[in-house]
């Protein structure tokens, strides 16, 4: 489990298809063992390309259609693991610092585009892979094909993986009355959806006046800085992961990972900035109760971590395998793939190798 309690380290590293941020968590009873979360979005293998095809349906039907399919993992590799691994050991002192990717919770991939919102499971170890497998409709893959090589509005993907952690003591007590606090964001708010922390800083000034939020925090300092104002920073936390979701940034510019269990504890501090967004009611987990939180000792929790990427970074147009069929000709080929299940157990995936002609490709689908 990791261990929050040791030093946090964010390292900047350069990627294929721009810049990424690994987190790595130095465990406190192993000096030399570092737990690194994924940083990046890549595409699943170093010759993988995205297969995007449209058809055109016999005469009589209606319609036409289209297939969109590739897969994607979440971690380090490559040049960018070394440059991890060199930069830790100098800023640990650690000549041969060990590199430990802990298993996610649970994790799934969605894909953002137009109307679609694809979700996909990942693999619970890095690198995290999901695979995604979309039939389109004649206007979707008409707009699919415009935004991915046109490059008319971002194709967003979005990781969501969540970690089993433990938390330093604060030694505080919070107490938050979840309905108070969502019924004041929400009038503060008014019909706009999107806001910033600072502004949630200021809410939460708000809480404490009221009553709604009460912290109570025995010892004045922690690592040199005031509990009270730590503690602030966890409520702020609380509230952040119960009520909002962190809207990406999609000016091409990095979006880091987000710890939101953290706050802005320590070194994370700089990773923040994206906006918020508060949740509508029927997006809430349940129904918000209050709730005490005590940080007399360190506590198991789970973080979220999330990562965004746009398909037109991780697959520019020579790495698009784009082909247009018509079925109303008995010179294009048609392909019909029926997978059989020998042994009776589910097919989970396949990888696909497809010969015509000269040209050879290969992919790998999963269970979507």
């Amino acid at each position: 489990m990791l261990d929050l309690s040791g030093t946090v380290y964010c390292l900047p590293i350069e990627v294929d298809h721009g810049a990424g941020i690994v987190i790595a968590v130095r465990d406190p009873q192993v000096p030399e063992r570092f737990y690194v979360l994924p940083a990046v979005i890549d595409p699943a293998g170093d010759n993988s390309a995205l297969l995007f095809w449209r058809w055109r349906l016999l005469p009589g039907i209606d319609g036409g259609g289209g297939l969109l399919a590739f897969s994607l993992g979440a971690g380090v590799r490559g040049p960018g693991l070394e440059a991890v691994r060199e930069a830790l050991s100098l800023a640990g002192g650690v000549p041969n610092p060990k590199l430990v990717f802990p298993k996610a919770k649970q994790g799934a991939a969605t894909l953002h585009a137009l109307d679609v919102n694809l979700r996909s499971a990942c693999g619970a170890s890095a690198p995290h892979l999901a695979s995604f497998a979309l039939t389109l409709s004649r206007e979707q893959s008409t707009n699919f094909r415009r935004l991915l090589l046109e490059g008319a509005s971002p194709v967003v993907v979005e990781y969501e993986l969540t970690f089993d952690a433990l938390l330093p003591a604060l030694e505080a007590k919070i107490r938050i009355d979840y309905e108070r606090a969502y019924r004041a964001c929400a009038e503060a708010l008014g019909p706009k959806q999107e806001t910033t922390r600072e502004w949630l800083d200021d809410v939460l000034k708000g809480l404490l006046q009221e009553g709604a939020v009460r912290i109570e925090t025995p010892r004045t300092l922690l690592n040199g800085e005031p509990t009270a104002s730590q503690a602030r920073k966890v409520t702020r936390a609380l509230i952040e992961q119960a009520l909002f979701r962190p809207v990406p940034r999609l000016d091409h510019t990095f979006v880091p990972p987000v710890l939101a269990a953290l706050g802005e504890w320590g070194p994370l501090s700089s990773l923040w900035g994206s906006l918020l967004r508060l949740l509508s009611p029927g997006e809430l987990a349940g129904p918000l109760q209050t709730l005490d939180h005590d940080l007399r000792t360190p506590a198991a929790v789970t973080i979220s971590h999330r990562l965004f990427a746009t398909l037109q970074d991780l697959y520019p147009t020579d790495r698009i395998h784009q082909r247009d069929f018509d079925l109303n000709s008995s010179s294009q080929p048609r392909l019909t793939v029926q997978l059989v299940s020998l042994t009776g157990a589910p097919v989970r995936s396949m990888t696909c190798h497809i010969r015509h002609g000269d040209e050879e490709s290969s992919y790998f689908l999963g269970q979507s």
